[in-house]
C-alpha cells in the first residue's frame, strides 16, 4: 500500500472509485448520480492546489494498492466560516474501500492534519464524521487520536423531488 500525492492521470481511477463508494453509500439509491465531468474538474482543481498553503488550497492523496486506487483524501483550506481573517482546513472527500488496509484511513487524515499544521494562516481544522463513513463511531474515534474533540452534530433532510 502507498499513499501518495493524487496526479492528474490517476483522475479516470479516482473517478471510478468514488462511483464504487458513492453506489455503497445511501445516496447510491436515492436519485443523485455522480456528475462525473465536474468530479474530474473538481480533482485536477485540488491536484493543481495540492500542499499549497493558503486561501482554496487543497490536499489530495490516494492510497493505491497494486495499480488500484483504494483511498482518497481531499481537503480544502478556506477562511473561518467564510469570513475570518483566518484560515481553516476541512475534509471534502475521505473514503477507503475493500482493498485498503486498517491504518490508510488514518494514514490519510494524518497527511491532511500535517498539511494544515505547515500553514501559517491556518488556525483550525475540522473533519466530519457522517453516516455516509460506514463506521462513523469507528471514524470518529480515528479523529479523536489525532486530537481533535467533537464539535456539535449534523443535521439532515431528504427532500422529496420529481424525477426532471
Amino acid at each position: 500500500m502507498t499513499v501518495r500525492p493524487a496526479k492528474a492521470v490517476d483522475i479516470p481511477a479516482i473517478v471510478s472509485f468514488l462511483v464504487e463508494c458513492h453506489a455503497r453509500s445511501h445516496y447510491g439509491s436515492s436519485g443523485v448520480n455522480v456528475d462525473v465531468v465536474h468530479t474530474k474538474k473538481l480533482l485536477l482543481m485540488a491536484i493543481h492546489r495540492h500542499d499549497h498553503k493558503t486561501e482554496n488550497a487543497c490536499w489530495a492523496e490516494v492510497v493505491e494498492h497494486a495499480g488500484q486506487i483504494c483511498g482518497l483524501m481531499v481537503a480544502t483550506m478556506a477562511r473561518v466560516y467564510m469570513i475570518g481573517d483566518k484560515l481553516m482546513a476541512t475534509d471534502v472527500l475521505f473514503a477507503t474501500n475493500a482493498l485498503a488496509q486498517p491504518s490508510d484511513a488514518g494514514r490519510l487524515l494524518l497527511g491532511m492534519v500535517q498539511w494544515a499544521k505547515r500553514s501559517p494562516y491556518c488556525t483550525e481544522i475540522k473533519c466530519g464524521v457522517t453516516s455516509i463513513i460506514g463506521d462513523p463511531e469507528r471514524a470518529g474515534k480515528l479523529l479523536q487520536r489525532l486530537g481533535m474533540e467533537r464539535y456539535g452534530s449534523i443535521f439532515r433532510m431528504e427532500l422529496e423531488r420529481k424525477a426532471a
